[in-house]
C-alpha cells in the first residue's frame, strides 16, 4: 500500500517552478508534466499525484494544479476517472504517447519499436548516428530498452546561456519532437525565450529559422539535409536520455559492440553530415 501511495507523488520529483517569471505557473507545471508524458518518464495509465498533494508539494493553489490537469486532457495526454483521479492517457493512435523500444539483436544490429512513424524515423537515424548500428524493426525475443526521451544536455545549457530575448529553432519532421523542443524550451529558457518550428519543405519556417534563431538543432535524421540547406550553423539534437542511453550501450557491449568502433565510424559518419552547399 505504501508503495502505491507513494509512486504518483515520485512523478514531482525535480520540478521546479520559478515564481519570478511572467510564464505561469500552471503554465510552468503542464511544461514539466507534459515533457514527461511525451518522454515516456511516466507511462500510459499512470495516475497523476491528486490536486491536493501537489498543492501540499509544490505549494501551488489547488484551482491553479487543477487548470494544468484540465490542459493536460485537452492536449490529449491525460483523463479523468470520476472518483479515482486523473490517469495518463492510453495511446489512440499513432500519434500517442507511446513508449519507443529497442531491442539488441546482436553487436551491430537493433530493432526498433514506435507508434510514431516520424519520432520513429528520428530515433533510428540517432541510433545509426551514435552508435554505428544497423537499425531494422523490432523482431524475436531479444533484450529491450525503452527509451525515455529527453533533449541532451548540451542542447539544455545552450538554451539556458541565450541573451534574453533570443528565439530557438528546431528542425523536424515529428510535432512530438517539436513538443519534447518546446517544454525543454519553456522549463530551461522561461521567460524571453521562443521557439520557432520548422519542419523540412516549409520554406517560410526555414528562412525565418535562419535570420532570426540565435541557436537551430535538428534531429538526425534531417541533420544533413539542414546542414546543407540553412546557411549556418545547425546544432545536431539527441533526444535519448542519458539513463536510456547507458543502459542501451550496457546490452550493447553484452552482445560484443566495441566503443572504439562505434567512435571510427561515428567520426566518419559527421564528417559526411558537414555542409557542403550553402543555400540560405
Amino acid at each position: 500500500m505504501i508503495r502505491r501511495r507513494n509512486v504518483p507523488v515520485m512523478l514531482l520529483h525535480g520540478v521546479v517552478l520559478d515564481r519570478g517569471s511572467r510564464i505561469s505557473l500552471r503554465r510552468q507545471l503542464v511544461g514539466h508534466l507534459e515533457s514527461r508524458i511525451l518522454g515516456g518518464q511516466i507511462g500510459p495509465g499512470r495516475r497523476l499525484p491528486s490536486v491536493r498533494r501537489v498543492e501540499e508539494l509544490l505549494g501551488l493553489h489547488r484551482n491553479t494544479v487543477a487548470a494544468a490537469y484540465r490542459d493536460l486532457v485537452q492536449a490529449g495526454l491525460a483523463r479523468t476517472r470520476p472518483g479515482s483521479g486523473v490517469y495518463v492517457r492510453l495511446p489512440s493512435g499513432s500519434r500517442g504517447p507511446a513508449a519507443a523500444r529497442v531491442t539488441i539483436q546482436g553487436s551491430r544490429d537493433v530493432g526498433i519499436e514506435c507508434s510514431d512513424e516520424d519520432l520513429k524515423t528520428a530515433l533510428a537515424a540517432e541510433l545509426r548516428a551514435r552508435l554505428a548500428v544497423r537499425v531494422s524493426p523490432v523482431c524475436g525475443e531479444a533484450p529491450s530498452v525503452r527509451l525515455r526521451l529527453m533533449p541532451g544536455d548540451a542542447f539544455l545549457r545552450g538554451i539556458e546561456s541565450l541573451p534574453r530575448p533570443s528565439l530557438v529553432s528546431g528542425i523536424s519532421r515529428s510535432d512530438r519532437v517539436h513538443r519534447l523542443i518546446a517544454n525543454a524550451v519553456l522549463i530551461h529558457g522561461g521567460e524571453g525565450i521562443a521557439y520557432l518550428p520548422a519542419v523540412p519543405g516549409n520554406r517560410d519556417q526555414l528562412v525565418r529559422a535562419t535570420r532570426l534563431a540565435r541557436l537551430t538543432v535538428a534531429d538526425y535524421e534531417v541533420l544533413p539535409w539542414a546542414r546543407n540547406r540553412l546557411n549556418g550553423a545547425v546544432v545536431p539534437l539527441p533526444l535519448v536520455s542519458a539513463c536510456s542511453w547507458t543502459e542501451l550501450t550496457l546490452h550493447l557491449e553484452r552482445a560484443g559492440w566495441s566503443r572504439a568502433r562505434r567512435d571510427r565510424s561515428r567520426k566518419s559518419a559527421e564528417r559526411s553530415m558537414q555542409p557542403s552547399v550553402e543555400v540560405p
